[in-house]
């Protein structure tokens, strides 16, 4: 008889699967352009869309990373040609770590990306220790890719436990805000199911993670329909030393802009 852990991690790997199948052409690679010639890996982004509005969402420190980038440009694998986010970013607060430019309907187009509605991220699973999360984004590269260039390489996949603030030491208000998740190093893998080593995760800044639900739920078990997966964070901080994923909630973040009726550039 299998135990109960060998059971999780086979339904997580399953469900992992359905993400990438479903979500992965949602998330790009985002690059800075630093001079003529140095075009440095700065992290992921995820496409949402908002009526009829799309955004791209990120890591602020990415951001702020590429502060003297003099663009910065987004590519997919599948991408007509890459998009260049030459314009205004809007950065929430330190704590929150997240940062958004708007994209438009051509643009969208380029990227060949499936933008994900932004409502799905204002359902808000009770945090329970041991529910499964993924967390999509792409690779940290240091290939010679221009912003010419339609390549971006393989993307990747990063699926563990979720652990309560309070299990980490933190405070129990974390976990309205951010979700924390664990991982073990075979659980990180590109996209043809081949094991990443810790630098490249450092790309997962601005990714995608998504709730897979509780892998041994006997319900979910016996019939796989019922397994609901939704969009629930974007990628803020990876930790390789204590193998955590920590991924900011954007729903606050979201309405703050929409309730500010704030003017985004595309």
């Amino acid at each position: 008889m299998e135990k109960l852990t060998e059971v999780a991690e086979k339904e997580t790997a399953r469900r992992t699967q359905q993400v990438q199948d479903k979500f992965a052409s949602s998330v790009c690679s985002i690059y800075g352009v630093l001079d003529s010639k140095t075009f440095p890996h700065l992290g992921s982004g995820t496409v949402v869309r908002w009526e009829a509005e799309f955004w791209l969402l990120t890591a602020r420190h990415l951001v702020k990373a590429g502060r003297k980038a003099q663009d910065f440009f987004a590519v997919t694998s599948n991408c007509s040609q890459p998009v260049s986010m030459t314009r205004r970013f809007v950065l929430s607060g330190l704590e929150q770590d997240l940062a958004l430019c708007a994209l438009n309907a051509a643009e969208v187009q380029a990227l060949n990306v499936q933008p994900i509605d932004g409502r799905d991220f204002f359902s808000k699973p009770q945090p329970v220790t041991g529910r499964a999360l993924c967390t999509l984004g792409w690779p940290n590269s240091k290939n010679k890719l221009d912003r010419y260039s339609r390549k971006a390489g393989s993307q990747m996949i990063v699926a563990g436990p979720q652990r309560a603030a309070t299990d980490l030491g933190l405070k129990l208000e974390d976990d309205a805000l951010f979700l924390f998740q664990k991982y073990h190093p075979s659980g990180a893998i590109d996209e043809n199911r081949a094991r990443l080593n810790a630098p490249n995760l450092e790309g997962l800044s601005g990714g995608l993670t998504l709730d897979l639900g509780n892998p041994v739920d006997p319900r979910a078990l016996l019939n796989e329909d019922s397994v609901q997966i939704h969009p629930v964070g974007i990628c803020t901080k990876y930790d390789p030393h204590k193998r955590m994923i920590r991924s900011t909630r954007p729903a606050e973040f979201i309405r703050a802009l929409i309730e500010s009726n704030t003017i985004l550039e595309c």
